[in-house]
């Protein structure tokens, strides 16, 4: 998994301009994928910098925050979901993490599936991360959303364990 990540890292130009999607996943929470979707979306950021117009060429994207927002803008206007959805269908790359971290509502199911079903009929990259089996991705994300996520990307699952809790344990003597 790390050297197809490492691959992927060297030649982010050609990922992103070929419109390139990534499922990163595992059982196990703190492995690294979140590490590496931003290793990732950094290396399209420093590979760009240089000449790009003034414009929103990528996105990360928590999950949990964005569909927050998302709820929080319809009663009252939230600037950070303004900016987002101002950019999300132009963005050169997007990075979904924690992509389902729960069960979606038909709202924020039928939110995610025009957003990430328009970027990839754009053929925009996007990459997704995840703490569960593609099983349980099919289950909760549902078969449209999920056909759409699996069905373009490039799998790659981690099977480390969590780093966190070990790097924790280790300062508990």
């Amino acid at each position: 998994a790390y050297k197809t990540l490492a691959t992927i890292r060297a030649d982010i130009n050609n990922f992103v301009s070929d419109g390139k999607n990534l499922l990163i996943y595992s059982q196990n929470c703190g492995n690294g994928k979140t590490e590496w979707a931003k290793k990732l979306l950094l290396s399209w950021f420093n590979s760009i910098w240089a000449g790009t117009p003034f414009k929103c060429r990528g996105l990360f994207i928590f999950m949990p925050n964005f569909i927050s927002a998302s709820k929080e803008n319809l009663s009252k206007t939230n600037e950070d979901y303004t900016y987002v959805m101002e950019n999300i269908y132009e963005a050169d790359l997007v990075v979904w993490d924690e992509i389902n971290y729960k069960s979606w509502t038909d709202y924020e199911s039928e939110l995610l599936f025009q957003i990430i079903s328009q970027r990839i009929a754009k053929g925009k990259s996007n990459i997704f991360t995840t703490n569960y089996d593609l099983n349980t991705i099919t289950n909760k994300l549902g078969p449209r959303l999920s056909s759409r996520i699996i069905g373009s990307s490039e799998l790659i699952e981690f099977k480390g364990a969590d780093r966190r809790a070990d790097n924790k344990m280790k300062g508990i003597k």
